[in-house]
């Protein structure tokens, strides 16, 4: 078993999804702002017992409107994370290359000195 999986993103395909959040996270406020609309316009013509729970039922589920787009949003904040955790290891596996790379061009060096 391979315990040193290798894996690699495409920094452009993770802009893209994280765009598709956003839109994602955008229509779900449209929708809301739909369903705010029609309970307003509604109110004022539909009066009863059954208006009145579909009232209620839409208040609570109302109050979870930011929730919602929030938890959505927060996939964006983790593929921010994602690039940024890549870049980062990207970056020290550059800087552990560079310092091999200079260890072994020292070495190389010393070598041809002791010939």
């Amino acid at each position: 078993m391979n315990d040193n999986k290798t894996i690699a993103i495409v920094e452009t395909e993770i802009d893209k999804k994280m765009l598709d959040v956003i839109d994602c996270s955008n229509k779900v406020k449209a929708i809301f702002n739909k369903i705010d609309d029609a309970i307003e316009r509604l109110k004022p013509e539909y009066q009863c017992a059954g208006a009145t729970a579909l009232y209620n039922q839409y208040e609570q589920f109302n109050d979870s409107y930011p929730v919602i787009v929030s938890n959505i949003l927060s996939y964006n904040s983790d593929l921010m994370a994602l690039k940024r955790k890549y870049a980062t290891s990207i970056d020290d596996l550059s800087s552990e290359i560079n310092v091999a790379a200079t260890r072994m061009e020292a070495s190389a060096h010393a070598y041809k000195e002791e010939r």
